[in-house]
Order: C-alpha cells, then structure tokens, then sequence
C-alpha cells in the first residue's frame, strides 16, 4: 500500500487517502469481479464433471470393445496335439468333431555345406527356383509352370551371406539362413513352405568362367545334399480323410483356427459348446458397467431431492440427453441371425426403480437354452446368408440391421414359352397350307415380321419346332433364334442376352394357335448380369462385391456358381452400438467435447474480462490518486494562508497592546 506522505507530515487534510482510494476501487470492483469470478467457478465444475463423465464413458466404452465378437461358445480340445481358437465367433456353430492326425505339415530343406567363408565371393550367376512335386518313389520333380523365380547374383554381391539376402529379399517366399558349422566351415540352409506342392528345386547357372554358384544346384535330387522333403499334414474328421498343406487349419470348422501341434494316437475331441455361465458372466459384465455410467450421470444431475444435494450438471440439457440415451440402448430392438427381432429383456435383464437394470437369472437360462444363437447378436456386428454359396461380412457402422435379398444373376436371354397346345401331334399330324402357315415375331425389340411355316406334313413336336426356327431366322435375315421343345411346349429363345433381349409373337394363322399354343404363352426378358442387395446394386471389389449405398452399406460378400440368391441378416451388436455412440460424443464435434470446448472459451473471455476489469480500475486508481493529490495540495496551501494569517493576527494584536 502507498504511503500517505501529505497526511504523515500532517500537511494535508489529516485523512488516509490511500485507504479511501483502495475502498472506493476495490467497492467498483468487487460486485463486477464476482459475477465474473463466480461464472468462472462454476463453469471450471462443469468442465470437471463433463470430464469426469468422459472418462466414465470410454471406460465403458473400453469394456464394450473387449465384449466385442463375443457369442457365449466356449473351444475346447481334448489334447494338447490339437489347438482350437476362434477366428470368427459370429459364425461358429455348436458341435463336436473327433480328429486324428497322422503326420503333420512339412516344409523342404536344402543344406549346402563345406564353405569356407561366409563373406567371400563364392561365384556369380543366377538361380531359378521351380517349385511343384516330389515323387518320394522315384525321386522325381514335376513342376508347377506358374511358379518360377529367377534371382540373380551378381559378382560384387556372391558371398554366402549376400546370395541368402538375395533368397530372402526375392518372391519366392523360401527362407535363407547362413550358419556358422564350426571348424572355420559355413552352411546355407534354404527352407520353403510347408505342405507337398510347396517343395522346390535350385537350377544354378555360374556366369562365363565362373564355377563357384553352381555348388548351390538342386535341380535333380541329389542324395548327397542334406534335404528335408514338404509333406501335407494327413488327417481325419469324423472319420473324412483330409489333407493341408499347412499345420494351421482355418477352412475346415466354420470360425476356428486349428493348429497341428503333434500327430496322435487316439482321437482328439474338438467341442464347441454354448455355455450358459460363460454368456451371463458376459451380460453381467456388460450390466455392471452401463450401470456404473448411469451412476456417475444420476449424481452430476441430482435434482436434490433426496439427499439436498444438487449435481453439478442439474438441469443441463446435454448430459440429459446422454442419460437418457444410454438407457435407451438396454431397451434397443435387435435382429437375430435368423432376422428375428429381440431385446435384452428376453434375457432376463430388468429395470430397477433407481433406474439401474439387473439380470434375472432364471429368465436368463431358459431364453438363452432356447435361443443360444440369438446372444452373439448382442455383442456382434455379423452377416449371415441363408445360401452356402454366399460368405459375408459387415464393415463399419453405415448399415441398418435386419434381413436383405441378395441377386446375383448372370446375362439371360429373352424367350417364349407357349402353353400346352391344344390339339396333340402324337394323335394326328399338323398339315401346313395356305393361311394357316404364318405368324409375326419380334426380336430383341426389333420391328416384327412375318414368318411363313413351310407347307408340309409335320409329324413330331421337334419338326414343327425346327420349321419354325428356319421360318423365323429366314423373315429376320438372321440367326437370331432357337426353337426347342421342352415338357410338350415350344421355347421360342433369342440368341441375345441382357435387358434387351426379348420374343414377341402375335397374329397367327388360322388354326395355326392350337397346334402351337402361342395366345396363351409365357414371355420373360432377358436379363444383364449384376448382383443387388435389395435392389441396390453392388461394387465388384475383387472377387468379392461390396454395398457403397443403401441400408446395407459396408456388407461385402463373395458369390460362387451363381446365378444365385440369398437372404443375409445384418446384426448389429449392442456393445458397438454403445461405443460408436461414445465415439460420436467424445469426438472433437461432440456434444461432450463441444460443451468443454465452450465452457473452456467462455472462460477464456471471462479471464480477460477480469484483466479488463483491473485495467479500467488502475485507470480509476490513477484517477483518484490525482485528485485526492490535488485536494491535499489545496488543504496544505490553505493551512499556510491560515497560519500566516494567525501568525499576522498575533503580530497585530501584540502591537495594540504596546
């Protein structure tokens, strides 16, 4: 505080102008500097307690990604010979398989020995890897034509370790090692892939004048160079007998991985099963940590009623609305594999009166005894085609769950199919004369034309079936036509394919109709390959086709023998349901971020507004110190006139006393 120098001298008024200056500030300041310090406070608690709901939330959201895929079927082996792990929970079935191995897996090794450097040029040249079959009898190699590599050495990089860096950074996909054998001596040794289509050979070609590369040539066998042969691993499934050429099994058991650890003695069971304890243990976990959440939420917007304890957030709208959402996912509509819809209540989950849910246990039993299929759907985002000629999968979160028509159809051809005709041919013969030998047919479209049956006696369905043909490419000027019996009916067929293919046949002559059939035939288009899931049409990405529209956006499926058709369920699981709701609020545009990022700005201005505030009451300060400075200088001044005054006073009257 600033020292009042004027009043200590008591020069001035005798008043601590100071003091009065720091009341009259601090008495502008004070009510302004509240509101403001007081907003501040309350919005630094609102950022505590959106973030404390952020981080409740991605914790809840870090469970429902480790419930991801999840679907209440517990793997089990009977041996240790034979591992079983899931790859695909969302599409294993329950079920048994008894397996035994008989020889596992092998991969081709070639020892080349006897160097006696590993970083010495040993020749340059090249090598050409073949890669096909080992006939153990007869020691012969048949080679797959497709699969052929060429390496080259060149002379500044032939060393041992140079030629297997040159293996091993090639695209034949064998493995290179350079081993130090003791006794100043050095080995290479060149491994394939496991399984009997994977052996290989080595034809080494030394460049002019050098002799060294051609030490590594495996192009026949030779006894005298240490190998191991591929082999496939042989086994059994439910008494099938099967063979990999890997010791890692992933198309045999729909969602499992198995791996070949040793052959066996006896069978090994391989068990999926649905287990009851398992699956609640999963929505129980599931339950605990919505209900932590909705318990972080109940306290932040406690109205107070019941403990007089009001929630910070009481009353904001915002984080109403994520309450309420959140509640609303243990209410959500799902689909099932089989395009059923269900809730979790199904499973026995109920909700209290303080707005937490539980599990009844009982309830839960009997539905998932009933319905095992149906949990998976609660934490997995799948497809599931009702066609074995179909596999699907489900990417990203673009899609509406529920069942989908898949068409995949290839170019047809446009065609007539007649009804029976009336009058049989095996009973009588069909005689064609003057005004009964002619109709008019349009193909593909194309403006119709007159085609005359030649005159004759016709004694079969496939003679009458042939003269029209020639009758119908004769008035079209082309052969644009088939003509064929089947089932008694006459197939009038374009030649053509795709939407514009079509048969088109009017205006027969006289009885011409009731040996043909036509007034009351059967037309059909002609049809353009695509594939279409609702009639949305799909991407070919590949071999596989992808949805970039549509309720089904992201499914991609692969068809085989088509044409085909299928039906897909789209299940979407609850547990991703919750955590792209988390995503989209947490993310830097979401409501929750948003909310902190105002409160943060709004603070900001009120920090400044403060700065501001202390400026203009400096300015103030200034202000008044001046003009208190002034009235001192003024009392000052007036106190030496009055002592002056007194002074001359005291003078005039000592002189009257004289």
């Amino acid at each position: 505080m600033a020292v009042d120098y004027i009043s200590t001298l008591n020069a001035g008024s005798g008043l601590n102008t100071t003091q009065i200056i720091d009341a009259l500030v601090d008495a502008e300041r004070a009510p302004r500097a509240s509101i403001i310090e007081q907003e501040i406070t309350e919005n630094q608690v609102s950022i505590s307690a959106y973030g404390q709901i952020m981080s409740s939330l991605q914790s809840l959201q870090t469970s429902m990604d480790a419930l991801s895929g999840e679907n209440g079927i517990a793997l089990a082996s009977s041996s240790t010979a034979i591992t079983a792990t899931a790859n695909d929970k969302s599409v294993i079935q329950s079920g048994s398989y008894d397996m035994e191995v008989s020889s596992l897996a092998t991969f081709q090794t070639l020892v080349f020995d006897k160097f006696d450097s590993r970083d010495t040029s040993i020749g340059s040249g090249s090598l050409q890897i073949d890669f096909g079959t080992w006939d153990d009898a007869t020691s012969t190699f048949t080679t797959d034509d497709t699969r052929t590599v060429n390496i080259t050495i060149p002379s500044d990089a032939s060393s041992l370790d140079d030629i297997a860096a040159a293996i091993n950074a090639s695209s034949a996909g064998l493995s290179a090692t350079v081993i130090d054998a003791g006794n100043d001596t050095f080995t290479i040794a060149i491994k394939g892939d496991t399984g009997a289509e994977n052996s290989f050979i080595i034809t080494a070609t030394d460049d002019s004048g050098d002799a060294g590369l051609s030490e590594l040539d495996f192009s026949d066998y030779n006894p005298d160079t240490p190998s191991q042969t591929a082999s496939n691993a042989e086994f059994t499934i439910d008494g099938a007998s099967v063979t990999r050429n890997s010791n890692t099994v992933t198309d045999l058991i729909d969602g499992v991985t198995l791996e070949f650890v040793t052959t066996t003695s006896s069978a090994v069971s391989i068990t999926a099963t649905e287990d009851n304890d398992s699956a609640f243990a999963l929505l129980s976990s599931f339950v605990d940590s919505m209900n932590n959440s909705a318990s972080l939420l109940n306290q932040l917007t406690a109205n107070g009623a019941s403990d007089g304890e009001v929630g910070p957030l009481f009353g904001d709208n915002s984080t109403q609305l994520v309450k309420t959402r959140l509640r609303n996912f243990t209410t959500t509509e799902m689909v099932a594999p089989d395009g059923e819809n269900f809730y979790l209540a199904n499973f026995g989950l109920q909700t209290n009166r303080d707005g937490s849910v539980e599990l009844d246990r009982t309830k839960f039993d009997n539905f998932f005894d009933t319905n095992p299929r149906y949990f998976g759907a609660i934490f997995t985002n799948a497809a599931y085609p009702d066609n074995r000629n179909v596999t699907a999968r489900i990417s990203g979160q673009d899609y509406t769950a529920g069942t989908y028509s898949l068409s995949a159809i290839t170019d047809t051809s446009g065609q007539l199919v007649s009804a029976a005709p009336s009058r049989d041919i095996t009973s009588e013969d069909l005689t064609v004369a003057a005004g009964q030998e002619s109709f008019n047919i349009s193909v593909d479209g194309a403006t119709a034309v007159k085609a005359v049956i030649a005159n004759g006696d016709y004694k079969t369905q496939a003679e009458i079936a042939a003269a029209m043909q020639t009758a119908i490419r004769t008035a079209t000027g082309e052969d644009n036509v088939t003509v064929s019996v089947e089932d008694g009916r006459y197939v009038v067929e374009s030649t053509s394919t795709g939407a514009t293919s079509s048969i088109a046949i009017t205006a027969l002559d006289g009885a011409l109709n009731d040996w043909l059939g036509f007034d009351d035939a059967t037309t059909s288009a002609g049809t353009s390959a695509g594939v279409t899931i609702d009639d949305v049409a799909a991407t070919a990405f590949g071999t596989a086709y992808i949805m970039n529209s549509g309720p089904a956006k992201g499914l991609v499926f692969n068809v085989e023998n088509q044409p085909q058709t299928s039906d897909i369920t789209l299940t979407r699981g609850l547990g991703s349901m919750v955590s792209s709701y988390i995503t989209s609020i947490s993310s830097t545009q979401g409501i929750l971020s948003t909310k902190i990022s105002n409160l943060n700005e709004i603070n900001a201005e009120r920090q400044a507004e403060i700065v501001s505030l202390d400026e203009r009451m400096e300015s103030l300060r200034e202000r008044y110190t001046s003009q208190y400075s002034a009235m001192e200088s003024m009392v000052s001044s007036l106190k030496k006139t009055g002592d002056y005054l007194t002074s001359f006073m005291e003078s005039w009257r000592a002189g009257l006393q004289k």
